[in-house]
């Protein structure tokens, strides 16, 4: 059995643009509603698949966007421990591409934007991250097979995603 995996990763980094302290206030006053088609396809290039298991972070409403109308499309939802985040995940064991062929898994939803007010005059220091915390550890270390801060390739694509 082969297990194919997409992994994504994750760093923040302490960049951070001079000119935004400039910006004296940052105002969104006027709500925006968008539809949201979250997707993932998967290319089969030559392998026997008999099993394919995805997982998608699931939006949620906060006090930043108000999501409504999640369509799972038969994705199961589970909670992330220790947090109020959830994942879809859904697993296939029958209908799966054969080499040569795709498959789409997506959820929809829609998400309305909330108002806000952010004043970048306010913040006078920035503090460099607290790599011993919980909260950065949780972000940025290896965590199973799914979190691999590391990647190579992945590292490589995102240096050049971000460079463009």
């Amino acid at each position: 059995m082969k297990m194919i995996m997409i992994r994504r990763n994750f760093r923040p980094n302490m960049i951070f643009c001079q000119s935004v302290i400039m910006c004296v206030k940052v105002l969104i006053a006027d709500q925006k509603t968008y539809h949201i088609r979250n997707s993932v396809i998967i290319n089969n290039n030559g392998d026997v698949i008999t099993q394919l298991v995805v997982m998608l972070p699931l939006a949620q409403s906060n006090r930043y966007q108000t999501v409504t109308n999640v369509s799972v499309n038969n994705g199961v939802s589970a909670d992330i421990p220790g947090t109020d985040d959830k994942y879809l995940r859904w697993t296939y064991t029958g209908g799966l591409p054969k080499p040569g062929e795709s498959k789409e898994v997506f959820y929809t939803f829609t998400v309305t934007l909330n108002p806000v007010d952010f004043d970048f005059g306010a913040i006078t220091t920035l503090h460099p991250y607290d790599t011993s915390s919980d909260v950065y550890k949780r972000y940025t270390d290896e965590s199973g097979v799914y979190v691999v801060p590391d990647n190579a390739t992945i590292s490589r694509i995102g240096r050049q995603t971000f460079s463009n």
